[in-house]
């Protein structure tokens, strides 16, 4: 699909935007910049642009969490995640996009509210479930990730659950997304949200990431990280309330 400037604007934006918010509040790239570039240009192209830039941005952080990740859980996950993926670009590629924008309100609204209550030390517990859950939750993962870009939420959740803290925690979310970022693009470029075009500017914008990566850090430089994070909760609240009522 040939991009005009619009949409390379898009790129553009995607690019930088995902590079700042990994660098300061990671989980707000589906609970903030989806719902605010559905705005401006259409749903599963946004989607697309998004998912390109999480699949070539989680290969660089690689590095710094080098087998710190719990392989046993890695392994629970990967094969319910892989069918999520699939059943979930099946429901991106069929469900109209009005709904599709309800359910993408309605995904970060719950968000939003969940992470405020965090902000105000009112930690939620995780649920107490087996490992043997995994398989369970990868389809979760993958359903809600392919629709939303909010898959991670539900990980953390579970991962939580079986006891790890902050880095093997992260590592094993990046670890998984290693292997099902892949799949995920792929089963995007079956159900046409992206082709060569947009995977090339993609790459091509990975210097806005970067740059993006580098204005987060020095944000969090002069701003508290809590009333950043609040601030930008408050944006991806209204932003969902417009979704749900427009």
């Amino acid at each position: 699909m040939p991009l005009d400037a619009f949409h390379l604007l898009a790129v553009a934006i995607a690019a930088f935007s995902v590079g700042f918010f990994k660098a300061t509040l990671g989980q707000t790239i589906g609970s903030l910049v989806v719902p605010v570039m559905v705005f401006f240009w259409p749903t599963r192209f946004v989607f697309g642009v998004i998912a390109i830039q999480m699949w070539l941005s989680d290969y660089s952080a690689v590095k710094f969490f080098w087998k710190k990740w719990d392989a046993r859980l890695v392994k629970l996950v990967l094969p319910g995640m892989f069918f999520g993926l699939i059943f979930g670009t099946y429901l991106l590629v069929q469900l109209p996009e009005y709904w599709l924008r309800k359910g993408l309100g309605a995904a970060c609204l719950l968000f939003a509210g969940m992470q405020t209550r965090r902000e105000f030390r009112k930690e939620i517990p995780p649920p107490r479930v087996g490992p043997w859950m995994g398989i369970g939750i990868g389809l979760a993962g993958g359903t809600v990730s392919t629709l939303f870009h909010s898959g991670g939420l539900i990980l953390n959740f579970y991962l939580l659950s079986q006891g790890l803290t902050k880095v093997p925690l992260v590592a094993t979310v990046i670890a998984i997304w290693i292997f099902m970022n892949p799949v995920k693009l792929g089963s995007y470029w079956v159900g046409g949200v992206v082709d060569l075009t947009m995977i090339l500017m993609g790459i091509l914008a990975l210097p806005l990431t970067v740059a993006g990566t580098w204005a987060g850090r020095h944000v969090l430089e002069w701003i508290p990280q809590r009333s950043y994070n609040l601030s930008v909760l408050g944006l991806s609240a209204l932003a969902a309330a417009r979704l749900l009522t427009e």
